[in-house]
Formats: C-alpha cells, sequence, structure tokens
C-alpha cells in the first residue's frame, strides 16, 4: 500500500493533470495509450489535428530530468490538420519544442526519446524509427523554408521528409536537414550538419557530416 501511495504522490507532483485529462478528452485513443503530461508543458492543438495513439504506447511529454531544479516547460504544437503518431513507449525531457505545421504528420517509435533543448519542426512528414535515441539540443527539420537554387538556376524544393531509421543514435548540438535518411544503427557525431543521407550502421561527423567510419556497433 505505501508502495502505491508513493508512485501516486510522485505521479500528482510531476503530471500536470489538468492537460493530461484534456488530452484524453480530446485525443481518441485506445484503451490500452497512456499519456503523461508533465507539469510547465505548453501545448496547443488544433481542433483538426491528432495525436495518435497505437495500442499499448506511452507518450511521456515534458518530464523531469534533474529533481534538484524546477522543469522548464516544453511545448506542442500541432497545427491545422497535422499528426503525431505515437507508436511505442516516448520520452520527451524538458524544453523540447515540437511543431507539426499544417498537414503534417510526425511518427515516432517504440523507446525513442527527445532529450533537453532539442526541437523538431515538421512541414511534411519526419519519420523516426524505434529505440531511437535524441541528445540535447538537436534541431531536426524538414524545410528551409524559402527557396533555394541549384547551380543553373533552378529553384530546389523547400520541403523533403526525413526519416531516421530504428536504432539511430544522435549526438548533441546535431542540425538534420530535410530531405535525409539516416539508416539503422547508425550514429551522427555531436556538433554535426547532416544535409545528406547517411548508409545504415555508420558513424557520420562534421559539418556538413560525412561518414567517418562503416560497419560500427552500438548498444
Amino acid at each position: 500500500m505505501n508502495h502505491k501511495i508513493g508512485k501516486l504522490i510522485t505521479l500528482l507532483r510531476t503530471v500536470d493533470v489538468w492537460q493530461t485529462w484534456r488530452m484524453y478528452r480530446t485525443q481518441p485513443h485506445p484503451r490500452s495509450a497512456q499519456l503523461h503530461v508533465c507539469n510547465k508543458s505548453q501545448i496547443y492543438i488544433d481542433p483538426t489535428a491528432k495525436v495518435e495513439m497505437k495500442p499499448n504506447s506511452i507518450f511521456e511529454f515534458n518530464m523531469m530530468e534533474d529533481p534538484f531544479k524546477d522543469v522548464r516547460p516544453s511545448r506542442l504544437i500541432l497545427r491545422e490538420n497535422s499528426r503525431l503518431v505515437c507508436k511505442g513507449h516516448i520520452q520527451s525531457f524538458e524544453a523540447v519544442r515540437i511543431e507539426c505545421l499544417p498537414n503534417a504528420v510526425l511518427e515516432i517509435g517504440h523507446k525513442s526519446y527527445i532529450n533537453h533543448d532539442s526541437e523538431i519542426r515538421c512541414r511534411e512528414r519526419i519519420t523516426i524509427g524505434n529505440n531511437v535515441s535524441i541528445a540535447y539540443n538537436v534541431l531536426i527539420q524538414d524545410s528551409d523554408y524559402h527557396t533555394t537554387y541549384d547551380d543553373n538556376g533552378n529553384p530546389k524544393p523547400q520541403t523533403l521528409p526525413i526519416v531516421i531509421e530504428d536504432n539511430v543514435w544522435i549526438g548533441a548540438n546535431v542540425i538534420i536537414l530535410k530531405g535525409v535518411t539516416i539508416g539503422e544503427g547508425s550514429i551522427v557525431a555531436a556538433g554535426s550538419v547532416v544535409t545528406k543521407s547517411i548508409p545504415s550502421y555508420s558513424l557520420a561527423g562534421g559539418n556538413p557530416a560525412r561518414i567517418i567510419k562503416q560497419n560500427i556497433k552500438h548498444s
């Protein structure tokens, strides 16, 4: 009984009860799914947008990382007709910003986490696989938000989808830009700027990121 009371006190101390209740009320989800919205969360979900929870999925938003400090606010913004698809147990720590622009789709897989001060800006489609580790202060965005031109003066697409496959480790202060696929089991070294796709089981680093080593393994 004491253990259950302790868990309840911890839950009430860390979870924003009103925001969690509002998410449960407004976002259809299976009975087996769980939404935990922690304190100081700032959430805007357009009436036409949706948080899509797969069966047995858990989404923990704005989790407290340092018990000795006050948690900093995170923001979740889903604009018109956008979707956030949660496909397992997902953890998002403090001071994270997730924004899906109109009609965009962001998918996040099982046992993936987003560390503090990271930002995901989805204009069209970003797919994050299972067991993806995103360190702190990472920026992932699938659009330039303005037009650029090739050497012949032809306009390039503003927006291209991003795919981060299973078991990828993204180091701190990394920037991942439009049209990139990061292959399964790869590592992106801290401080890298990823402008081109990375093959599976590779270590990439630098600005712009290049392949440093292949056939790597990590746990």
